[in-house]
């Protein structure tokens, strides 16, 4: 009996978050991708630390079960770490990661961040993929 339970109620649960999704709901107004706190300025040779933050919103957490992976690049900047992942997260359910980098030569500098994570609420979990450019310019 119990078997023929389970189809019915898998089917069930697809309908909701199809329904959640399909009614309206804009996932991307459930976080924040927040690079605040990272210099704007920096001296050539000198060293900076670029932030980042994916701040829920309202009801919704950053899934701690799922994968969370960022990749960064640097313009004219060396970053200590290129490739972050949660353990590298200074608090895990509202991810933070810090990551020192040194300017190198004047000019324009940037941190180009391409993140992917799961954003959830009681109701849905969707796969998000931002990219972020944060420009930092080398004195």
């Amino acid at each position: 009996m119990r078997s023929l339970l389970l189809p019915p109620l898998a089917l069930v649960t697809t309908l909701a978050c199809t329904g959640a999704l399909a009614a309206g709901t804009d996932v991307g107004s459930l976080y924040e991708l927040s690079a605040a706190g990272t210099p704007a300025r920096v001296k050539a040779g000198s060293k900076g630390t670029f932030k980042l933050e994916i701040r829920p919103r309202g009801d919704a957490h950053i899934s701690e079960e799922a994968p969370l992976k960022v990749e960064l690049a640097g313009k004219n900047l060396k970053l200590a770490k290129d490739k972050l992942a949660r353990a590298d997260a200074a608090t895990p359910s509202a991810p933070r990661f810090e990551v020192p980098f040194t300017a190198e030569a004047a000019g324009a500098g940037a941190v180009e961040v391409k993140a992917t994570f799961f954003v959830c609420t009681a109701n849905l979990c969707e796969r998000q993929q931002k990219v972020l450019s944060v420009p930092v310019a080398v004195d």
